[in-house]
């Protein structure tokens, strides 16, 4: 599996988190696995535009650009992705890690 994305939290994520914590955000980021991301229909955490897409058996390995980072999802492979298609995404865990790169939370 591919390693874990990271991505720098931005002012719009925050609230989409639902997260209570008492720490200051402009010094975190995430850290999402690629198979804890999930396509959605309704509104998600990010907005990802895919950038290219590599079929392996029975998952999909999908780069997306999510608010100027990269990073690679691990989908189903019973839908035709195509680059440049937008794509609601949400995930099952989140990391939030400090700048030091120490992880003070992960969502059930």
């Amino acid at each position: 599996n591919p390693q874990m994305n990271f991505f720098n939290i931005s002012k719009e994520t925050i609230p989409k988190l639902e997260c209570h914590l008492k720490l200051d955000f402009s010094q975190m980021f995430l850290g999402i696995r690629p198979e804890d991301f999930y396509i959605t229909e309704s509104d998600g955490i990010f907005i990802g535009e895919i950038i290219s897409v590599q079929t392996l058996g029975k998952e999909v390995y999908i780069k997306v650009l999510i608010e100027g980072n990269y990073g690679i999802i691990c989908a189903r492979w019973d839908y035709n992705y195509e680059i440049g298609m937008k794509i609601n995404l949400d995930a099952r865990r989140v990391h939030i890690f400090d700048s030091k790169g120490e992880c003070h939370y992960v969502t059930p």
